[in-house]
């Protein structure tokens, strides 16, 4: 027996007897219980169990969007040819520059000039690495003397970076912690063009990191997508379902401009009608809202273990 297939096991029979306890079953029925729900969706042990998978009635789990599945979702929904428009940030801000509203200058199509011009009208930058994803590599300094040098254009030029200037996210948005806290509407199209919301979540950073993301210690908020208010508990970057958000209750929170974020969400999903199943990050600014990015690829645990669970089967009707 392999270890890899001897920590399977040990893992599952930890978890069958944990849940056995706490909803006062058996562990076999857990164990049976998972392995259905793995035979028919292809979902894992950490889906199972940060999904609350085990709280679902049969017909519920069969529907579900596992992993597997939303791979099969991002194939069928987005053509290849065309997901640059969402990986290459340069080309994202081009794109859908009707729905942003940040200054941002890329390097390489500019000038020392346009750099020092650029960075002496603003106090803080914001660097983003073009083609890296999940925050990797964002950073955000002060404009100095030293930061508008030629050397550290001609740095900043050779990574391969976009620069903007900081969102003043609304005071409402604020969480005592150092990032823009965001929205992230996962959209598709469906066979008429028309744009469907599929799930609505709320993410809030963690402590000094500067994104919100999920591996950076944020924590994350089911959203009413009618109303625009945090509908349940949310769960951290361990995977622990919890209300608070540095030490603020959410339940009941309500996101400013929310008819603003679903209207915009919907437009700008008919831009690039070759990529139809698209998560976009809304940022809330002190006078409305705007894009920060759009994901060919959305966080399939946003919308699986954050809030309703999706209707695997509802998507691919759409096909």
């Amino acid at each position: 027996m392999s270890k890899n297939f001897s920590y399977y096991l040990r893992t599952l029979h930890e978890m069958a007897g944990t849940l056995a306890k706490e909803k006062h079953k058996t562990a076999l029925f857990y164990y049976t219980d998972f392995l259905l729900f793995y035979l028919r969706t292809g979902g894992t042990m950490k889906h199972y169990k940060a999904g609350q998978i085990y709280d679902l009635r049969l017909f519920e789990s069969g529907r579900v969007l596992s992993y597997k599945r939303w791979e099969k979702v991002v194939r069928t929904f987005n053509d290849p040819k065309y997901i640059c428009h969402f990986d290459n940030k340069p080309l994202f801000n081009t794109t859908f520059k009707p729905y942003i509203k940040r200054k941002w200058l890329y390097l390489k199509d500019s000038t020392y000039e346009e750099f020092a011009g650029f960075c002496s009208a603003i106090g803080e930058i914001i660097v983003k690495p073009t083609n890296d994803w999940q925050g990797n590599g964002i950073r955000k300094l002060p404009v100095t003397v030293q930061f508008i040098s030629e050397e550290n254009y001609n740095r900043l030029k050779a990574g391969n970076v976009l620069i903007e200037e900081v969102i003043k996210q609304h005071p409402k948005m604020r969480f005592e912690n150092k990032s823009v806290n965001t929205i992230r509407v996962v959209t598709l199209l469906d066979k008429k063009g028309r744009a469907k919301i599929l799930t609505t979540v709320l993410r809030i950073g963690s402590g000094d990191s500067i994104v919100d993301n999920f591996c950076a210690g944020g924590t994350f908020f089911p959203i009413d997508p009618e109303y625009g208010y945090v509908k349940g508990r949310g769960m951290n970057h361990n995977y622990q379902r919890t209300a608070f958000a540095n030490g603020k209750l959410m339940p009941g929170f309500q996101v400013p401009f929310w008819n603003d974020i679903t209207d915009t969400v919907r437009k700008a999903a008919t831009t690039v009608p070759q990529c139809r199943f698209i998560g976009w990050d809304v940022a809330v600014r002190e006078d409305g809202i705007e894009l920060i990015e759009g994901n060919h690829n959305p966080d399939y645990e946003f919308m699986e273990m954050v809030g309703e669970h999706c209707n695997y089967y509802e998507i691919m009707k759409e096909k």
